[in-house]
């Protein structure tokens, strides 16, 4: 596996890390480490505390880790990844909590709503309750020509 792979697979691990974090307790299961020797497991598992600033935490005798937090670990041995996913993230745009960009003429976020859902009989409106800036396009549910539009360049 070349350079660009080993980041490409730690990517995409980290990104079902974080999927695999919210289905609440998930122990990877025993037949997963058949093929380990208990004392491979047990620098496995200390290796883990270590990474995660728990070394306290360590305990010989109980060798479960979530699947979760075995992707994250595993996603640092493979490459920095923190690094390029925080530039991904950058590159991402913010939304607020109905999905939506921030307004492209005030910057507001939190007051940008769908004012009307779009269907086969009416337009779709999405409103800056700021300052006033809405767009109304004929798309059936809400908020992709928002999200979608080119940017306004100030100045």
């Amino acid at each position: 596996m070349n350079e660009k792979e080993r980041k490409l697979l730690a990517y995409f691990l980290d990104l079902a890390s974080e999927e695999f974090s919210y289905h609440g307790c998930n122990d990877v299961c025993d037949s997963v480490w058949k093929d380990w020797t208990l004392e491979e497991r047990r620098q496995f598992v200390k290796e883990y505390h270590e990474w995660n600033r728990d070394p306290e935490e360590y305990d010989e005798n109980f060798l479960h880790l979530p699947d979760f937090a075995i992707m994250s670990f595993l996603v640092d041995k493979l490459t920095d990844i923190k690094s390029i996913r925080k530039e991904k993230l950058e590159e991402l745009p913010q939304l607020n909590e109905h999905g939506l960009k921030s307004c492209p003429f005030c910057g507001e976020l939190e007051w940008v709503k769908v004012v009307r859902e779009g269907t086969n009989r009416q337009s779709c409106q999405v409103r800056c309750e700021n300052c006033g800036c809405f767009l109304e396009s004929n798309e059936i549910g809400s908020g992709w020509a928002w999200n979608n539009r080119k940017n306004v360049q100030n100045g």
